[in-house]
């Protein structure tokens, strides 16, 4: 998903699957190439948003829902 009107705008798509047994985010070109796993915790993630170079997105993480991000190349994860 990108953000909204005057964000800068990402090449990319970031999504949740549990491909890997657990819930973890993902990113992939807007053609569909490129894909890559870029969170690796424990917990469920949801709704993750594309903003410029980074990913947003809500994680459960010891029982409270938390708002983390990563670099859009799986980079410098942090709770914000």
């Amino acid at each position: 998903r990108t953000a909204g009107p005057g964000a800068p705008r990402s090449p990319y798509v970031a999504f949740t699957s549990s491909r890997d047994r657990t819930s973890e985010v993902y990113r992939m070109r807007l053609d569909g190439s490129d894909v890559r796993r870029l969170t690796y915790s424990a917990g469920s993630k949801w709704q993750p948003q594309c903003h410029g170079d980074r990913i947003y997105f809500v994680a459960d993480q010891d029982g409270a829902d938390r708002i983390y991000s990563v670099h859009i190349n799986g980079s410098a994860p942090r709770r914000l």
